[in-house]
């Protein structure tokens, strides 16, 4: 009885399922990072594959073996074509699930986004997590670029933005999934991280060693590429981002730096204000900051310090507003903000086809900001003895 009772559950246990036919790591290619361009009338995908193992042994050892980074080009008549042209020479299974980053190119913002949005989403590999980054500069050499200590990209602002962010808040990054809910949203601007190689910032044993870096932003209003903006002109960007979590502010005194505030805590309300039937919409901005001394390079008081602030902050809002504007560029997407608290006007203005926007759109700034501390020394300036 026993012995039948022991072959009845032996029998069973060959109907159970198992993974039969699951695949090694090393038998898969993993696709990390893609990269659309357009170029010549055709679609061009780059696609970049690690060694997982590699990874996993730099992860637990420091090395000093560069690790193994691979980019394959395909190209074609659409975006699925060009990514069954790597195919061709894939040698292996080629999975798209652990994609992390999508890079646009500027020719390809230029050629429009509604295609690749339908073709990214209905890819079901692809999840909907993926940073995306623009870029004017050479995808290869992009995805050729890795992190410190022989480090591959995983360990780069390509695919961990947030934690630069975290440390300096300047360029938001932006995910494939906001991307897309925002991108068809009447009236706002989707700014895309533009990306870029240093060659020039670091060095490693007195070796130029190139690590990426962000150059400013690309702009997108319902699926068409707007413009593009420098760094250096969206200094005013950061204080209405309610992600921001810190950001220095360079305070100047008769052009010389006198402090550097650290600020953050960001509240934030911008709401159309009354106007003549006329004209066109005014916008009001209501903006509270917190702030600490970083850096104090001359004797000042809080409260001079705080009214130097304000008046930095307001005229950074203001400056990147109107270098926007010169490119047709809604920067703080205002259109959106008429669109969500006065439909009636925006509804009017859009139909006739008119621009929004003018110099004098922003109406006033109130702008508070709360300097909390100053730091591990006392408000006024720190004069240690020189030595002789």
């Amino acid at each position: 009885m026993k012995t039948a009772r022991l072959l009845a559950c032996l029998l069973s246990l060959l109907l159970l399922p198992s993974c039969w036919d699951i695949k090694d790591l090393q038998s898969v290619n993993y696709v990390t990072s893609l990269g659309l361009d357009f170029s010549d009338g055709q679609y061009v995908v780059y696609a970049q594959m690690l060694d997982f193992s590699s990874v996993a042994k730099q992860e637990k050892d420091k090395t000093n073996t560069t690790p193994n980074m691979y980019v394959g080009k395909g190209v074609g008549d659409s975006l699925n074509l060009a990514v069954n042209d790597l195919f061709r020479t894939a040698q292996q299974q080629t999975s798209f699930s652990h994609v992390s980053t999508i890079i646009f190119t500027k020719n390809f913002l230029d050629r429009g986004m509604t295609n690749a949005a339908d073709t990214l989403f209905r890819f079901k590999e692809i999840r909907h997590t993926p940073w995306v980054f623009g870029t004017d500069s050479s995808l290869p050499d992009i995805f050729t670029t890795g992190g410190f200590f022989n480090l591959t990209t995983l360990a780069t602002i390509l695919n961990e933005p947030n934690e630069l962010y975290r440390q300096r808040s300047t360029i938001a990054p932006i995910q494939l999934v906001n991307f897309v809910s925002q991108v068809r949203e009447p009236g706002l601007t989707v700014l895309l991280p533009s990306i870029y190689v240093n060659k020039s910032q670091w060095r490693e044993n007195e070796k130029p060693d190139k690590k990426l870096a962000l150059s400013g932003i690309y702009a997108v209003d319902n699926l068409e590429f707007v413009g593009e903006m420098k760094r250096g002109d969206i200094k005013g960007l950061r204080w209405l981002e309610e992600r921001m979590v810190r950001a220095p502010l360079q305070l100047e005194k008769d052009g010389r730096t006198i402090a550097v505030i650290s600020t953050s805590k960001i509240k934030r309300n911008i709401r159309p204000v009354e106007h003549a039937e006329t004209e066109l919409p005014k916008f009001s901005f209501d903006l509270e900051y917190k702030g600490s001394v970083g850096e104090l390079l001359t004797n000042a008081s809080m409260a001079e310090l705080t009214e130097l602030a304000q008046q930095t902050i307001e005229q950074e809002i203001r400056d990147t507003f109107l270098t926007a504007l010169e490119k047709g560029i809604d920067i703080y997407s205002l259109e959106h903000v008429l669109y969500r608290k006065d439909y009636a006007k925006w509804k009017q203005l859009h139909d006739e086809g008119r621009f929004l926007l003018s110099k004098d759109s922003i109406a006033n700034i109130t702008l508070k900001i709360k300097i909390m501390d100053s730091g591990m020394n006392r408000i006024q300036k720190l004069n240690l003895p020189r030595e002789e």
